[in-house]
């Protein structure tokens, strides 16, 4: 058995690194579609995500949530408790990722069926987009650097876990430079 969680703020308070370039609606929308289309695919795939929100109105709408005001990592760590098992698998995967396919999904959930820890890094390899592994309690990790944080983690208790290089995964946006990688139709539709 697996757990999917997803993580997201407030749609308002999204994407703020994108202020210069974006207006408040254009952030709220672009947050909300990447939301939607991540969700979507998740559940034609037949995975049941756990949304992890501190917005009351994300966590009302969702048939599985999770809402709390707490930091990010202990947000997470007090819904993980709550959906998922001790030793149970769990993903934890962001919401802005404007591009990914049922093949990303299909390459993760090979890897949860073999029980395999793994960490999808963003494409600077310092955030981390994706992360799989056994929940033993354990602090979460996410923030700056967390791709290093969850690597050395995993080499300190001795788990044997991969780098997963999904380009689909591994792109999401939150720069300006994330933003003039989409075309124009892409960014059109985000946040339309």
């Amino acid at each position: 058995m697996y757990k999917f969680f997803i993580p997201i703020k407030s749609f308002d308070q999204s994407k703020q690194r994108l202020a210069k370039v974006l207006k408040s609606a254009q952030r709220k929308k672009l947050s909300k579609n990447m939301f939607l289309a991540t969700l979507k695919i998740l559940k034609k795939n037949k995975l049941q995500p756990i949304v992890v929100s501190s917005s009351q109105e994300i966590a009302e709408k969702e048939e599985n949530s999770f809402f709390s005001k707490k930091n990010l990592n202990e947000a997470l760590e007090d819904a993980i408790n709550i959906y998922a098992k001790k030793n149970e698998f769990i993903v934890i995967m962001h919401a802005d990722l404007p591009f990914i396919s049922n093949q990303d999904l299909d390459y993760l959930i090979n890897l949860i069926h073999q029980q395999r820890t793994f960490v999808v890094p963003d494409r600077f390899a310092s955030g981390t987009n994706a992360v799989g592994f056994k929940w033993r309690n354990q602090k979460l990790l996410f923030g700056k650097n967390s791709y290093n944080k969850f690597c050395s983690y995993f080499k300190k208790i001795g788990a044997d876990y991969i780098k997963v290089d999904l380009k689909n995964i591994s792109f999401d946006l939150d720069t300006e430079d994330d933003l003039n990688l989409l075309t124009l139709d892409k960014l059109n539709k985000l946040i339309s």
